[in-house]
């Protein structure tokens, strides 16, 4: 959980840097550029969804949001219960962790490459660079927890 936390408020830091320079951007150029990478961090944040509606049926593609919700839920389940987990709750775990592991190898391609890349186009056409803030400093792709 402590990955996919610090993750999470990596993904929403730059989402709002992002924002922010689109609405700075003097030049199409600039917007064209940014945009397609903004709508990438869009969906690996991912929106809250609200626990008292109606599930969505099927299975959706996870983003950090959903599955910081989905750990948190699983967790309370585990916690709540006086029993060990159930195979159920075991498997579900092992699917959130694959996932989670999926995501950040993503985040870390977009952080470490794809943001660069955008960087070097920004810093070209005289714009300062945009960057993810971590809150602790660390990088989350690389925790043990």
């Amino acid at each position: 959980m402590d990955q996919d936390f610090a993750a999470l408020s990596e993904v929403k830091s730059l989402h709002e840097a992002m924002k922010k320079a689109l609405l700075h951007a003097e030049s199409k150029k600039i917007s064209d550029a940014i945009a397609p990478l903004k709508g990438e961090v869009a969906a690996l944040e991912g929106e809250t969804e609200d626990f008292y509606s109606p599930p969505a049926t099927g299975k959706r593609k996870q983003d950090f949001s959903r599955l910081s919700q989905n750990l948190q839920h699983l967790l309370q389940l585990v916690d709540g219960s006086e029993r060990a987990p159930t195979r159920a709750m075991e498997a579900t775990f092992r699917e959130l962790r694959q996932a989670l592991g999926l995501l950040l190898a993503r985040w870390q391609q977009l952080r470490d490459h794809d943001l660069q890349l955008l960087n070097q186009e920004l810093r070209r056409n005289g714009f300062a660079a945009i960057e993810a803030l971590s809150p602790t400093g660390s990088d989350p792709a690389s925790s043990s927890k």
